[in-house]
């Protein structure tokens, strides 16, 4: 009886003693997979290079194998495999048991598999998912248990070149309990029964308090065996706790936290052994549909591959990133570890990056980046838009490609120098498009800088300003041209007058000279010189924009096809005409003389420009439609209908110094004799008069391309010429009032010639006394508007605050602050402009005495 319950409880105890090897076996194995799980997350770790942190030469494939932080310390990457190898290498005393990662593809020889782990793992390769047994290892008692690794995709960073694929048998974890201190254990255990046993049979009751005595010594020697164990886990746990990420078991049926790190306890409390969705979530009534992932368990509940995921928890306000794995827990079901990383920054960094990558992708300035040799390494669409490269195209290219010829080697050498000194550079640069085009940019040229300070890049901003700087020029040009033309105003005023006095004293000569004088061919040549002098002055109160003008509706397709009947005939064989008018093209309102003028001056310029090799003299006219854009690039453009005049020549064509400079009088390319350089100033002014605007194109050897743009009107055909008349005479009398000694009596003659009675003064204040004592004497006063003391508008006004009804007509060779509506505005009745031609003086003296006489 005795041996037979001894044997049953050596039984019992054997039994006993086998559980708790194989529990600790099974905790250290799922301790063990839980560090090489986050290891494996994470691509593995990154360790500072030491005696027990060499790089790993089996890891010699991977490019980033070894880094150099910031401060110049180097470090190693430490895959899961080989993180638990030096895990279980230099610290495998401390817990006391061993661990071996193996598999039959090798990259380490020394994980080669012994006997016991190569049959372990080729049961696996059976389907079998655990191998445990009782061994001698160095002829001392082990319990080794084994289980498979599978391959995830965080394995391939490391293994692919092996051939493996996700879900394949990588390897196995074995581990090795020693069981001397169990069996030690054990054999006390099984001593004392039969000692007690046997005092029982032998001494009795004396026997069993010895026995119960070595009992309870041997219960001290197993609870400080115990504490070890527990001092073991202890250790394990401290290396979970240590981790920057929530650890946390779950069981997947129930949801109840069965583990935590002390992160997950530091931030929710003690929640194990509660429910985990009503716990770590907010506002949930059931299981979060990723706590019921069925991608980390296979169809019939074994441990599959990783879920990875991200994750914002509205009870934390953070973002993480998460690694779900299926493992089986230590009472063999089969549970969620769960690993959460805080990635809050890192996400807050992402969305900036993108928030400026946007800014950057949809900007209208071009943005190029480049490294510290000067290739592009990137550049923004609007870089393609504006220059017409594509991002292939110019990627490892060097910034020289837009590169136009404007800049000489010393600007970019300065350029170069100031970047590379770690200073910004700004400026504007003359590049050159893809297909051949100039445009202009202001750029800022900064170098990219590294914490240290250390320079590994440089990032050009770049704005297109082309159209700018042609408004610029525009803007300069209308300046230049208006500071002229008020020069030109003040000249024309003066030599008018002169004009005025040389043509109608030399008329009164002529007059009185006999046809066969040798006097009267050079009196004409006199007048013949001083009525080209008074189409020059008339010129240049033109450009000046300072004459009036006859505007009326007309049709410009009849006004250009007659002068190209005009040049036609001029022309030599060797210049051909191509005309394109469109009769439709519509109305425009202008003077037509002067819209003559303008198109037979271009015709002979262009003539001009082919004398001599011929060409072809391209003509068009028709109607175009100037939208927003292009009237931003035109200073005297409104968007709106238009009518486009467009003179060509395949001639010698212009450099942009000329094209400069074409508009300005007396600016002229001609032979001396050709012309007196006011052909272009004064087209110009009757454009500008017209509300219109020309621009011209031109390369060198290719020819020149003038077009003028006028707006279209809605009107009535062009009116008829008006037949001419005899001059018209009258009797009445006439005071006319003019400083220039030569100018009043001139008038004098020239009135009475025409049968009136006149009174001629120099002097404004003696003519307001006169016209003071007696206001009825007159019908008619004619005044000169620059006069010293009293001018003529205020002469005029102080007649006729004395007799409201006496007509007054306003003569001036040129005045900034007197205009025909000023002048009418305040009850002149007209105005005529100097130099005064006898038939333009009779018709307007008989035009304001009549209308006087129906007043």
């Amino acid at each position: 009886m005795v041996a037979a319950f001894l044997a049953v409880n050596y039984y019992n105890i054997h039994k006993e003693t086998f559980k708790l090897a194989k529990k600790v076996a099974r905790e250290h194995f799922n301790t063990s997979q839980a560090i090489r799980f986050w290891a494996a997350t994470h691509g593995g770790v990154y360790v500072p290079v030491s005696e027990n942190a060499v790089p790993n030469p089996y890891l010699a494939h991977i490019p980033e194998r070894d880094i150099l932080s910031t401060a110049g310390k180097r470090f190693t990457l430490m895959n899961p495999a080989y993180l638990l190898r030096v895990l279980n290498e230099n610290y495998g005393e401390m817990f006391g048991i061993k661990g071996h990662l193996t598999s039959l593809k090798l990259m380490r020889p020394e994980n080669a598999p012994d006997m016991w782990e190569r049959k372990a793992l080729e049961s696996f390769e059976q389907g079998n998912e655990e191998m445990i047994e009782t061994v001698k290892i160095n002829n001392k008692p082990h319990l080794r248990l084994m289980r498979p690794l599978y391959t995830e995709k965080s394995c391939l960073r490391c293994h692919s070149h092996q051939g493996y694929k996700v879900g394949d048998i990588r390897g196995g974890l074995s581990i090795s309990v020693p069981l001397d201190d169990y069996y030690t254990v054990e054999r006390h255990e099984t001593g004392i029964l039969a000692l007690i046993y046997g005092l029982l049979w032998i001494l009795g009751i004396a026997g069993i308090f010895l026995a119960g005595k070595r009992l309870e010594k041997d219960t001290r020697d197993q609870e400080k065996a115990e504490a070890e164990l527990r001092q073991s886990h202890e250790r394990l746990f401290t290396v979970l706790n240590s981790l920057n990420a929530l650890v946390y078991v779950t069981d997947m049926k129930i949801y109840e936290i069965l583990f935590v790190n002390q992160q997950v306890q530091d931030m929710f409390g003690d929640v194990v052994g509660k429910v985990c969705w009503q716990t770590l979530q907010v506002n949930q009534d059931g299981p979060c549909d990723f706590c019921k992932n069925d991608k980390i368990v296979t169809p019939d509940g074994q441990p599959s591959e990783t879920c990875v995921w991200e994750f914002h928890s509205p009870l934390t306000n953070r973002h993480y990133y998460v690694s779900d794995r299926a493992i089986q827990w230590s009472d063999g079901r089969i549970v969620k570890l769960q690993i959460a990383t805080d990635i809050s920054e890192r996400k807050k960094t992402e969305e900036e990056l993108t928030r400026l990558a946007t800014a950057i992708e949809q900007s209208a300035d071009q943005v190029i980046m480049t490294d510290t040799e000067a290739r592009i390494q990137y550049v923004n669409p609007a870089f393609e838009k504006i220059t017409g490269y594509k991002q292939e195209e110019v990627l490892g290219a060097n910034p020289r490609v837009l590169k136009s010829g404007k800049h000489d080697d010393v600007f970019f050498k300065n350029l170069w120098e100031t970047i590379t000194q770690g200073n910004v550079w700004s400026g504007r640069l003359t590049n050159k498009k893809k297909n051949g085009e100039l445009y202009e940019e202001d750029a800022s040229i900064s170098p990219i800088k590294e914490k240290s300070g250390k320079i590994i890049g440089f990032v050009a901003v770049k704005r297109d300003i082309t159209k700018e700087v042609q408004l610029e020029k525009q803007v300069r040009q209308s300046q230049k041209l208006e500071a002229i033309g008020k020069l030109a105003g003040g000249i024309a005023h003066d030599f008018n007058n002169i004009l005025t006095g040389i043509i109608g004293y030399s008329q009164f000569a002529l007059e009185k000279t006999p046809e066969d004088s040798q006097a009267a061919p050079d009196l004409k040549e006199v007048l013949k010189a001083s009525n080209r002098a008074k189409e020059l002055v008339k010129q240049i109160l033109t450009f000046s924009r300072q004459t009036e003008q006859e505007l009326r509706s007309i049709q410009p397709d009849l006004v250009v096809k007659e002068a190209i009947k005009l040049m036609r005939a001029s022309l030599p064989a060797t210049i051909e005409i191509q005309a394109e008018i469109n009769e439709n093209a519509g109305i425009i309102k202008a003077d037509p003389t002067q819209i003559s003028q303008v198109i037979m001056n271009l015709l002979t310029n262009a003539e001009h420009a082919m004398r001599g090799k011929g060409g072809t003299l391209g003509v068009s006219l028709k109607a175009v439609e100037i939208d927003e854009e292009i009237a931003t690039s035109h200073e005297d453009l409104q968007p709106g209908p238009y009518i486009q005049f467009s003179i060509s020549d395949t001639g010698t064509g212009m450099t942009q110094e000329i094209i400069n400079h074409i508009f300005e009088p007396f600016f002229t390319t001609k032979e001396k004799g050709e012309g007196t350089g006011m052909g272009l100033a004064t087209l110009h002014g009757i454009v500008k008069n017209h509300e219109g605007a020309v621009n011209v194109y031109s390369e060198l050897g290719k020819g020149s391309t003038f077009n003028i743009y006028l707006p279209e009107t809605e009107s009535s055909r062009e009116e008829k010429e008006k037949v001419s008349r005899p001059l018209p005479t009258g009797s009445e009398r006439i005071m006319i009032v003019d400083d220039e000694e030569t100018l009043a009596p001139l008038g004098k003659r020239r009135l009475e010639g025409l049968r009136y009675e006149v009174t001629a003064l120099t002097s404004s204040v003696e003519a307001l006394k006169i016209f003071m004592e007696n206001p009825q004497r007159f019908d008619l006063v004619i005044t000169d508007q620059t006069m010293p003391k009293i001018t003529g508008d205020v002469l005029a006004q102080e007649l006729l605050k004395i007799r409201p009804d006496i007509p007054i007509i306003l003569c001036t060779g040129f005045s900034h602050s007197i205009t025909p509506e000023k002048a009418k505005a305040m009850g002149i009745r007209d105005f005529l402009m100097k130099p005064i031609i006898t038939s333009d003086l009779a018709v307007m003296v008989r035009k304001a005495l009549d209308l006087k006489t129906d007043v």
